[in-house]
């Protein structure tokens, strides 16, 4: 399991995470969401090493990987995984459902493949 508890990150002088906590257990999924600019990225680069945290622990499976370099805590177990960016801005949503249901990046999507009843029949499953 992973436990979060009174995590607090700055860059230099500015706070920029206060006190956050979270656990998650093994085979458990959590979203970590919010507006562009609230914390989702430092948080990630903190548990894993990539930037200080000023506060709080991190454990995973009872192990204390608060003071632990980066590359401890992957030997731990703990890693991130970052995704591409696809900017999708010219996309409607039927088009991004198709997107979905194909496992396609956006420049794959044809127009044959924006066909309303395919996006229908995904959305009734």
């Amino acid at each position: 399991m992973l436990q979060v508890n009174a995590l607090s990150v700055a860059y230099g002088e500015s706070d920029v995470l206060h006190g956050v906590g979270f656990s998650a257990a093994e085979g458990e999924i959590v979203a970590i969401m919010g507006r562009n600019g609230m914390g989702k990225s430092t948080l990630m680069k903190s548990l894993i090493g990539m930037i200080p945290h000023r506060g709080g622990t991190i454990h995973l499976g009872g192990a204390d990987l608060s003071a632990l370099p980066s590359h401890k805590r992957v030997e731990n177990g703990l890693t991130i995984v970052v995704s591409e960016r696809v900017l999708t801005f010219a996309m409607n949503v039927a088009d991004r459902f198709l997107v979905m249901e194909n496992g396609q990046f956006v420049d794959e999507v044809t127009a044959a493949e924006t066909d309303e009843g395919r996006v229908a029949a995904f959305l009734s499953v």
